[in-house]
């Protein structure tokens, strides 16, 4: 399974593209799950071509379809709803060779190289001009964060999850429910759990999973991110760990030097202004990379790694996927990125320059819910 919002015929997409070929042309089914609106006319003839040329290797490229398009939202959804899905999973016979890598990367030289790679002499691929900072065909570098896991039982579970992602309901874009795994009277630390959400088709179930998991914190929240447009159920639950005393970190790069950065610094800086009074809150601007990583702890014991952001796209329109750990030894890791990433941060504080455009914008539930 490869699963990801970009998938670029660039040095990156070419080396996993020449990877599927090898395994393709043995046998190996391969499966493809890409965002339809991010591909370039170079990267649809890379990876049709794979497809075209091995029987095994299908590619879904993922546009909202008609039927499941609802309201007017749902129209405009057809427009911009994205697989956010990060997956690459690969099923093996032989025991301890299978893995399953989740994260917050894509497919594209910016999330493995800082500069991008010259490519004049493959004129079939794409060379990046780092001067021009568009939607699809532009180049970002970023700082990055996955997790591979490698338990048989563990891997093929998630791939299971694919399955049902794979094989959607075309309609209504809802999955299959999946039959539960083992359950346990208590949970105990060395606990894992895989997530796929399909916002439209379940009642942003996501949303009131996150704001459950704050309201069950006690001592600490914190969190790694580079968009913040919190959906109304995850404000409140911060403002009620507010209450709580609960102490919350976030970091992110609040100056996203991306096509829409208009829109997502300026909410970036809106968050400052709302939560900035208690709420330490740090810039860590690495540049020329952003932050890209979406990590969560709570406690010191839960730990997050995912593909959503903790803004209102991820959890009203895009498809998202995560891991939830409950594990100390992985919540004390991760947390010790986080503070690496803080160490190297500025504190920003309530008084930042939002634009009038951004503010009127934001008042407009249809656009708001879109960033």
């Amino acid at each position: 399974y490869v699963n990801y919002l970009n998938l670029n015929a660039d040095f990156a997409g070419y080396m996993i593209a020449r990877m599927l070929a090898w395994h393709a042309a043995r046998g190996t089914v391969v499966r493809i799950l890409v965002s339809d609106i991010m591909l370039t006319d170079t990267d649809r003839r890379l990876f049709e071509g794979l497809a075209a040329q091995y029987p095994t290797v299908q590619l879904q490229p993922y546009r909202l379809p008609a039927s499941a398009a609802h309201g007017l939202e749902g129209q405009l959804g057809r427009l911009h709803r994205i697989t956010h899905v990060k997956l690459f999973a690969t099923l093996a016979r032989e025991a301890g060779r299978s893995r399953a890598m989740i994260g917050g990367r894509n497919i594209h030289e910016g999330y493995f190289f800082q500069t991008p790679r010259d490519l004049s002499a493959w004129p079939f691929l794409h060379q990046y001009d780092p001067r021009h900072n568009r939607l699809t065909g532009g180049f970002t570098a970023y700082d990055d964060f996955e997790v591979e896991l490698s338990r048989d039982a563990t891997v093929r579970q998630i791939a299971a999850h694919m399955g049902a992602l794979w094989h959607r309901d075309f309609d209504s874009q809802a999955m299959q429910d999946l039959a539960p795994g083992p359950g346990t009277a208590s949970v105990q630390d060395g606990v894992v759990r895989h997530y796929i959400s399909i916002p439209f088709t379940d009642g942003e179930a996501l949303a009131q999973y996150y704001a459950g998991l704050i309201d069950a914190a006690q001592q600490s929240i914190h969190i790694a991110i580079p968009y913040l447009n919190l959906p109304d159920v995850i404000d409140a639950a911060l403002h009620r760990a507010q209450a709580r005393g609960v102490e919350v970190t976030v970091v992110t790069t609040v100056r996203v030097r991306e096509a829409t950065d208009f829109m997502v610094s300026g909410l970036n800086r809106a968050f400052a202004n709302a939560f900035g009074g208690w709420v330490r809150f740090f810039d860590y601007d690495p540049f020329p990379r952003l932050l890209h990583a979406k990590l969560i702890t709570i406690d010191g014991r839960l730990a997050i790694v995912a593909s959503t952001n903790l803004n209102r796209r991820s959890f009203a329109h895009d498809f998202e996927n995560g891991l939830v750990f409950m594990d100390r030894d992985m919540a004390q890791g991760l947390n010790a990125i986080i503070q690496s990433y803080v160490a190297r941060g500025d504190r920003v504080r309530p008084g930042q320059p939002v634009s009038r455009l951004v503010h009127w914008l934001d008042g407009i539930r249809l656009i708001s819910r879109a960033f």
